[in-house]
């Protein structure tokens, strides 16, 4: 199991403003100590707008705000998070890894190794895959 927590500011204020909510803030930050006292895996999202001075930055990857989208995008991390047959762990082994690839950040905060395996993955057991499969399914069916 996993939750997935937003934090749109390092500033309180800034967030409950975005949220629309007094104390969301807070609220993001209680949400997180009862998830981590439970052992639960967390991720925090973040919206990026160019309202807040707050702009995150993922070291993995690059910094836009000190080299050029290029520059990034030809590194040769960008281009090792690019393609999934550089993944190992168990994301190197999945069926699913051309679908998926896991989260690489959850691998990087959990496992060191932005290239290892997402350990939140929720397909990791056979009767995972049953429900990830009908999923696919049904939303290709609805293209259809």
């Amino acid at each position: 199991m996993s939750v997935k927590l937003s934090s749109d500011s390092v500033n309180p204020e800034s967030h409950d403003r975005f949220r629309g909510l007094n104390g969301a803030f807070n609220k993001t930050l209680k949400a997180l100590e009862i998830c981590s006292e439970a052992g639960i895996f967390t991720t925090v999202a973040t919206t990026v707008t160019a309202l807040f001075m707050f702009m995150p930055e993922y070291p993995l990857a690059g910094n836009l705000k000190t080299e050029s989208f290029g520059t990034i995008w030809n590194s040769t991390t960008f281009q090792a998070l690019c393609d999934r047959t550089r993944l190992r762990g168990e994301c190197e082994e999945c069926r699913f890894r051309a679908v998926c690839g896991g989260c690489r950040a959850k691998a990087a905060a959990y496992e060191g190794d932005y290239l290892d395996s997402d350990p939140t993955c929720p397909i990791r057991d056979e009767s995972q895959d049953a429900v990830f499969l009908s999923s696919r399914q049904s939303r290709t069916r609805a293209r259809r």
